[in-house]
């Protein structure tokens, strides 16, 4: 796994209205993070608050694997997809962001740090 070439492409493909970007572990370990380590910590935890939410959703329903998922708000939202079995990634995002541009680059970023995960 490479990290600074991780947080290399996290860096140069964030869109002007991401707030944040966290990549962390299925069990919500933050891996690499473009956000202050404290900030990151936070973030960790709601990924893994939102993850087993979606174990729980899953169990109970008959949806199947979670793609992705978004929350939005007043203010900005939250937005997370899965990357592989192992790995998740949170972005946090301003309210100027369209969703539809959010998730074509997001396909975009996952495409590209998967050959480094």
């Amino acid at each position: 796994m490479s990290l600074d070439k991780i947080k290399e492409i996290l860096n140069r493909e964030a869109l002007p209205e991401f707030t944040s970007i966290l990549i962390g572990t299925e069990d919500g370990l933050p891996v690499v993070s473009t956000m202050s380590e404290n900030f990151g910590q936070d973030n960790a935890g709601l990924l893994t608050v939102i993850l087993n939410s979606i174990e729980l959703l899953k169990k109970i329903s008959d949806l199947g694997e979670m793609n992705y998922i978004v929350s939005v708000h007043e203010n900005g939202g939250i937005f997370m997809a899965k990357i592989d079995s192992r790995h998740y990634m949170l972005i946090t995002f301003n309210r100027k962001l369209k969703i539809g541009i959010l998730i074509f680059h997001v396909r975009r970023i996952i495409r590209e740090i998967r050959k480094y995960l």
